[in-house]
């Protein structure tokens, strides 16, 4: 099962803030998308990736028609550690 997981992680350069953002993942054409907010990056892990892990099942449902995955990154601000 872990195989088939994939992790979609935000990673910090240059810093060790804690951005707080919302992911977005376009659904097939004419399907809209799905929001994940990153808002929980716990302090004990600034500086460390952080996102949310998929099943192959939730990833099929964002494959677009090239089999590309379309991935929108929406900064809300930075938390210090």
């Amino acid at each position: 099962a872990a195989d088939s997981m994939r992790y979609f992680c935000i990673l910090p350069h240059g810093h060790s803030d804690r951005l707080r953002c919302i992911l977005l993942f376009a659904q097939k054409p004419g399907s809209g998308f799905k929001e994940w907010a990153v808002n929980d990056w716990p302090p004990e892990l600034a500086g460390h990736p952080w996102g949310p892990n998929l099943s192959a099942e939730e990833i099929e449902e964002f494959k677009q028609v090239d089999g590309s995955v379309l991935l929108l990154v929406h900064a809300a601000g930075l938390q210090k550690p």
